[in-house]
């Protein structure tokens, strides 16, 4: 759906709204022949969130990836290392949460349709700001 580039290691982060996994990371040091590396997907228990955006933050020596979930908020995951990324942080950005911190489509819809044409959680995220704030919506 959205995809940042890291230039500096030439990974390739695919933000996929298709709900078989959240993030596909593709190298592209080879660009005529880029290779899958890894999928990552939250592993959530009553209802698959589903991503919308991200954003690639880079800080000192780490990386990050910023996410907007319909369901599920802002989460941030550390993935500076790619073979141990680790969720390091996430708010919630809807009422009526679950104990998985989302909410369960099935009890405020009918149907998967009316979700996602009346999406709760977050939708994008902008991560330019010289304070280096995020603007969740």
């Amino acid at each position: 759906h959205s995809q940042a580039l890291d230039e500096d290691t030439m990974l390739l982060y695919v933000f996929e709204e298709n709900n078989e996994y959240d993030v596909s990371i593709y190298d592209l040091t080879t660009l005529n022949s880029p290779v899958l590396v890894k999928t990552l997907k939250q592993d959530l228990t009553r209802h698959d969130a589903v991503v919308h955006n991200g954003h690639l933050l880079k800080y000192v020596d780490r990386t990050y990836l910023a996410i907007a979930y319909y369901s599920a908020g802002f989460r941030v995951w550390d993935v500076t290392n790619i073979d141990d990324i680790q969720e390091v942080g996430h708010f919630d950005t809807i009422q009526n949460l679950d104990d998985n911190n989302i909410i369960d489509p099935d009890d405020v819809f009918n149907d998967l349709d009316e979700f996602y044409d009346n999406p709760w959680g977050a939708w994008n995220l902008y991560a330019g700001l010289p304070s280096g704030h995020l603007l969740v919506s």
